[in-house]
């Protein structure tokens, strides 16, 4: 069982977490499809924390004998999330950016053409 002290702890620093993401939402510092997923994570950890005794039934439920050893894995199955989250976006922007400069490249053999091409006249 979780001594009060550390949930008390817990909840309040779920909810710090989700109030400082919503702000730099708001802000505009953050995008929210970027944040949904640290949010899913927060609203989770705040739950495990409201009840300690969820996580005893999803250790039972899944096998495994302690819960902690489930907060492991719950907390590994959020890291690889995340990563595949960031790894994804950093894909999407990779190609974005390969198209931008190839399409600069374009501009500035077209504008070097047209430069060349008033000189001559």
């Amino acid at each position: 069982m979780i001594l009060f002290k550390l949930q008390v702890l817990l909840l309040l620093g779920c909810l710090f977490a989700l109030v400082y993401f919503i702000l730099k939402i708001k802000a505009y510092k953050l995008e929210l499809k970027y944040t949904i997923l640290w949010m899913f994570v927060i609203v989770l950890c705040f739950f495990l924390a409201a009840f300690p005794s969820l996580l005893n039934f999803v250790s039972y439920i899944i096998g495994i004998e302690t819960p902690v050893n489930t907060l492991f894995l719950c907390a590994l199955i959020a890291c690889f999330l995340v990563m595949y989250s960031l790894t994804s976006t950093i894909s999407t922007l990779s190609n974005k950016v390969k198209q931008l400069s190839q399409e600069v490249g374009l501009m500035k053999a077209e504008l070097e053409l047209l430069k060349k091409g008033r000189r001559l006249e």
